[in-house]
């Protein structure tokens, strides 16, 4: 199968359709090879710490 991020062809692609604060049921499917996926979750869990201290932040005012 081929990763939607960078294009490679491997033996394992992965999707992340729900998880906690993330429901992409009703999305176009990008499938992502390990690296790429490892990769988009770094980012996610930090985006979404980022919003969390955000969110904790502001209610805190």
């Amino acid at each position: 199968m081929r990763c939607h991020t960078c294009g490679q062809d491997g033996p394992t692609v992965m999707r992340v359709v729900i998880a906690k604060g993330y429901d992409r049921s009703l999305a176009r499917p990008l499938f992502n090879c390990p690296s790429c996926f490892e990769q988009k979750e770094r980012r996610t869990s930090s985006a979404v710490m980022s919003h969390a201290q955000q969110e904790e932040s502001r209610t805190a005012r």
